[in-house]
């Protein structure tokens, strides 16, 4: 199976705009409350990804479980 690597490529942006707020409150330019939301923001946004993710994958089995139920039918006819 090839590996696909953008989604490694996806998960350090979503990890380098999870610590982006981080490093500039260390600075002094935001306060702390914004880099809270904005992890939560983040963490969330890949928590929803995932839950669609998820979702499509389950369909996708779905609908290839129906169509294998259809075609051991059409044997069975034949």
């Amino acid at each position: 199976m090839k590996t696909n690597h953008n989604h490694y490529k996806r998960g350090i942006l979503f990890l380098i705009a999870l610590y982006i707020p981080v490093f500039a409150h260390a600075d002094g330019v935001i306060p702390m409350w914004f880099v809270f939301l904005s992890g939560v923001f983040v963490l969330g946004l890949c928590g929803v990804v995932i839950i669609i993710t998820f979702y499509i994958i389950k369909r996708f089995i779905e609908i290839r479980r129906e169509e294998i139920e259809k075609e051991k039918r059409l044997k069975k006819r034949d």
